[in-house]
């Protein structure tokens, strides 16, 4: 049996300090249309934030985790703002 790749950071945080303080994960969907909060999902996106080492994990004492919506403007592509930002 082999180790899942997934299961560990890939790009390990080098400062230390870094990696115990607390991070502002903030997503923000912009749509043509609105959808209901809770099918607004950003697991995989979480996810990847971690694997890629941009947050030392998602447990609650290591992030504080905003999800918000708003409608695209006119002639605005749809798309997904995601801000981190260490407190």
């Amino acid at each position: 049996m082999e180790l899942n790749p997934r299961s560990r950071t890939v790009a390990p945080t080098e400062d230390k300090k870094a990696a115990a303080s607390k991070f502002h994960v903030r997503f923000i969907s912009v749509r043509k249309r609105l959808c209901d909060p809770d099918n607004l999902c950003c697991k995989f996106l979480l996810d990847a934030l971690r694997y890629h080492g941009f947050i030392p994990g998602d447990e609650p004492d290591k992030i504080e985790l905003e999800v918000t919506q708003r409608k695209c403007v006119k002639g605005e592509a749809e798309k997904t703002v995601i801000e981190v930002s260490q407190l």
